[in-house]
């Protein structure tokens, strides 16, 4: 005589219960990240941006693309006009393509724009 407990397999409640919390975390963990990049990326790749060319002057500095990348990181191009101390001062424009990770702030060099 064999009787079943119900021990040895999830129920299809329970297990539909774990899946709905599953992906009810899944969505505030993405929707997190996505305001977290939307709010935060321009300004971390300004900053960086800025503090890597070595004290000279820069102007003009725009985000010309921001996207979500691979997560956690958002991928972001910029550009500015680096203007050189000196009697010519003729202005360049610098181009820096960024991965950015939102939350902890991060920022890595992807390669030139």
């Amino acid at each position: 005589m064999n009787i079943d407990t119900g021990h040895d397999r999830p129920r299809p409640r329970r297990m539909a219960r774990i899946l709905i919390g599953l992906a009810v975390v899944i969505i505030l963990l993405s929707g997190g990240w996505l305001l977290a990049g939307n709010l935060r990326v321009d300004g971390l790749a300004y900053d960086y941006f800025v503090a890597h060319q070595g004290g000279l002057t820069v102007a003009n500095v725009t985000i010309d693309a921001a996207a979500p990348s691979i997560p956690p990181f958002w991928s972001v191009q910029i550009s500015g006009d680096i203007i050189a101390p000196g009697p010519s001062a003729v202005p360049y424009r610098a181009h820096m393509w960024l991965r950015v990770e939102p939350l902890s702030g991060s920022v890595a060099l992807a390669g030139p724009g």
